[in-house]
């Protein structure tokens, strides 16, 4: 077996779009509505890995309102990222105005990382490992 995607509930699929893919980088695959599940999705993708963002509807396939969870300590769920340059990637993320939650965090010689939350409080962690 192998991991096919991971997924996140959002509570505004344009929102989270235009998060995921013009400030993190990844390229959209699909968006799709489903009337009978009531839901609207769209599957994204980087570097080979696919992230499903899923917007819930209510039962008129209109959007209703979404209460992201509470971070919490250990910042779980949460979807992690590899990069072999940390630096350029907290760049990046400063240039488009996405704030870091946690971070860096370093265990020197070994690994640096650093937490961002997406519009909806989900949370997305960027790792660069040493060794």
């Amino acid at each position: 077996m192998k991991i096919n995607h991971f997924a996140f509930e959002v509570s505004d699929l344009a929102a989270a779009l235009k998060f995921y893919v013009d400030k993190l980088g990844f390229k959209l695959e699909t968006t799709f509505m489903d009337p009978r599940e009531h839901e609207t999705l769209a599957v994204l993708e980087i570097d080979g890995g696919k992230l499903e963002l899923i917007q819930v509807l209510d039962e008129n396939n209109q959007s209703q309102r979404f209460d992201p969870v509470a971070l919490r300590k250990h910042f779980c769920p949460h979807l992690a990222l590899q990069t072999d340059d940390i630096e350029k990637i907290l760049t990046h993320l400063r240039m488009h105005g996405v704030a870091l939650v946690h971070g860096p965090l370093e265990i020197v010689g070994m690994a640096k990382w650093f937490y961002v939350c997406d519009p909806d409080q989900n949370v997305i962690e960027f790792f660069q490992d040493f060794q």
